[in-house]
């Protein structure tokens, strides 16, 4: 049986201003109940449990309960709408006992719900909390679900839950952005014991080919890892998104998992795509031709311009340490132009995979003041 985390500190109890927060990150609260009501929730209706202690979980996976409810009225009482939960990670269903089959179970919409209880009649709230969908680490949960009625205050169904949490991993996403095809690019996340102080991470040695090594961090009081993963030799072009599962030797311990996303481009890139001169002169931009494998140089590419603003621009190439980058300046001379002018630079490479390179460049034109 997973292992439920000791509270921090006395149980929160979340009365009526619960609802007038908005709905937030995943556990939050409720939604905003009318201002207009007229008389206390108790008078309307019974709710049992006051507070819903769910079954402990471990995290990732969920846990169930539900509330019982009953119009203590002698009249017909009104429920606009249940919820909002906050997040979907918490979803709600409702059953009427005393309703024959077929008309038990309405949809919980929390926009619209517009149901009736009969004098004395019963509903079930069930709700279903799913741990997975937390991107922070915690150990013990709280919320409420409102239960908007009409011409009564609303009632907050309160709800509690212990998670075990044995560890924690950051970040939960790691983005690449561009990367080459042989670039062997890198990334890393750190994984941190939290309700048990030591653990040991299982993972494979390698996902698709991208390597994966587990590194212990200096740490006397409880246990920290860092896991680097490095690209294989060689990878397909396009965006990609890997998901990375961490497993630990902890007994019924959780199973956590991290995405590595990107986009993979070629080796030889130029940067910007586009250039773009305003009419003010002197002026120039700066461009960047990148290789990204690391066991090439960027190659001195034979340039020329194309277009009808062809004769209006300059190229010249700049110092550069880094062997990789090759940095270029192009120049717009002369005067600004009466209209949007447009040409393109040609790089050829001399790359047998990137052989031409193209940067679309425009020349804007001196607008009058306006009055």
């Amino acid at each position: 049986m997973p292992r439920p985390a000791a509270s921090s500190g006395p149980r929160l109890l979340l009365l009526l201003a619960l609802t007038l927060a908005p709905a937030g990150a995943c556990g939050g609260g409720g939604g905003s109940p009318p201002t207009d009501a007229t008389a206390p929730a108790a008078a309307a209706l019974d709710v049992e449990p006051g507070l819903l202690e769910l079954p402990p979980v471990a995290f990732g996976r969920s846990t169930q309960g539900e509330f019982r409810l009953r119009n203590r009225l002698d009249e017909p009482l009104r429920i606009l709408r249940v919820g909002p939960t906050g997040c979907d990670c918490n979803v709600v269903h409702i059953r009427l006992p005393d309703r024959p089959p077929g008309q038990d179970r309405p949809q919980a919409d929390p926009d619209a719900l517009d149901l009736v209880l009969a004098p004395g009649e019963r509903m079930i709230v069930g709700m279903k909390l799913s741990t997975a969908r937390y991107r922070e680490p915690v150990s013990r949960k709280t919320g409420g679900i409102p239960v908007v009625l009409e011409g009564h205050a609303p009632a907050i169904l309160q709800w509690a839950v212990d998670i075990w949490t044995p560890f924690w991993l950051e970040p939960w996403s790691v983005h690449l952005g561009p990367i080459g095809v042989r670039e062997r690019a890198t990334a890393s996340v750190q994984l941190q014991a939290k309700d048990d102080a030591r653990f040991t991470p299982v993972l494979p040695e390698e996902v698709d080919g991208w390597r994966i090594q587990v590194s212990k961090l200096p740490s006397p009081d409880f246990d920290r890892y860092r896991v680097d993963l490095m690209a294989p030799e060689e990878l397909p072009l396009g965006p990609f998104q890997k998901r990375i599962e961490v497993r630990t030797d902890v007994p019924e311990g959780p199973v956590m998992a991290f995405y590595l996303t990107g986009e993979v481009v070629p080796d030889l890139t130029v940067h910007p795509s586009r250039l773009l001169f305003p009419a003010l002169r002197p002026v120039h931009q700066d461009l960047t031709l990148l290789m990204r494998d690391p066991m090439r140089t960027a190659p001195r590419p034979r340039v020329r311009f194309e277009g009808e603003a062809a004769s209006r621009l300059r190229l010249e190439f700049l110092a550069s340490e880094d062997p990789r980058r090759l940095r270029l300046r192009v120049h717009a001379e002369g005067e600004a132009p009466e209209r949007s002018l447009g040409a393109r630079l040609i790089l050829e490479t001399g790359d047998p995979e990137t052989p031409v390179l193209e940067v679309p460049c425009t020349l804007l034109p001196l607008r009058p003041d306006r009055p």
